[in-house]
């Protein structure tokens, strides 16, 4: 959950979140086998977005994984 949680902070606070979906990997030794994925879709209303972050991993032969999410405006351009 620390993972995922300090992923998605920082796709907000540079902004990537608005990219869209992403995924990609942790570079740090330690959290080598494990990966992330983000998915950016409309809420109830079209001017707030759901941003929500996934990380998975292998764990006795099975996937697990975690999901953590917030609510986004996007930057108007």
């Amino acid at each position: 959950a620390s993972l995922a949680k300090t992923k998605l902070s920082e796709l907000i606070v540079t902004g990537d979140w608005e990219n869209g979906n992403q995924q990609g990997g942790f570079e740090e030794k330690d959290w080598s086998d494990y990966a992330w994925s983000a998915t950016v879709s409309n809420w109830t209303d079209t001017s707030v977005r759901l941003v929500e972050l996934t990380v998975t991993w292998q764990s006795v032969g099975r996937l697990r994984g975690v999901t953590v999410s917030t609510l986004m405006y996007p930057e108007e351009g």
